[in-house]
């Protein structure tokens, strides 16, 4: 299985992504901690910087799904394209498809991200990251994330487990 969580930045991807891991026993692959791989200067988030990043978590993803392995891939998934190319991979090698998109008010994700000390983008660049509206042909489940994770934790999971 395949399972993509989108959402602005601060809106509690790779929290949901870091409790599904050690429930699911799954591997999860970041686009924070690809860019913190390859590369080494504070603020790489060019388009093209976006798209090398991207084009690994997909290699790494496509990776570990052949070998059996439920995958969570966490990125903003601020394009519909990122969702459609994630979505292909899944029926290319003919795994299941759950995408899981969290939203959050503004107020909350400042605050989020004031906390977030060691992220390689400015707080100003994060909070105004503009995304694309979701293509209503991608099945989704949307979450208000402005709770703790362990209040929508179990609708996530029954979400996946249901697919």
């Amino acid at each position: 299985m395949l399972i993509g969580i989108g959402g602005q930045p601060g809106s509690g991807k790779t929290t949901l992504a870091s409790h599904l891991q050690k429930k699911l026993r799954c591997k999860s692959i970041c686009r924070e901690k690809i860019f913190r791989q390859i590369f080494k200067e504070p603020n790489p988030h060019s388009v093209e910087h976006k798209i090398l990043a991207f084009r690994e978590c997909l290699r790494q993803t496509t990776s570990w799904l052949k070998k059996g392995q439920t995958v969570i891939l966490d990125l903003p998934f601020s394009r519909n394209q990122e969702i459609i190319a994630a979505y292909q991979l899944s029926k290319n090698l003919k795994k299941k498809w759950s995408f899981i998109y969290l939203q959050c008010p503004e107020k909350i994700i400042q605050i989020r991200l004031k906390n977030q000390i060691k992220h390689l983008v400015p707080i100003h660049l994060r909070i105004n990251t503009r995304t694309e509206p979701l293509s209503k042909k991608i099945p989704l489940l949307k979450i208000d994330s402005s709770p703790p994770v362990e209040k929508y934790l179990p609708k996530v999971i029954d979400y996946l487990l249901s697919r």
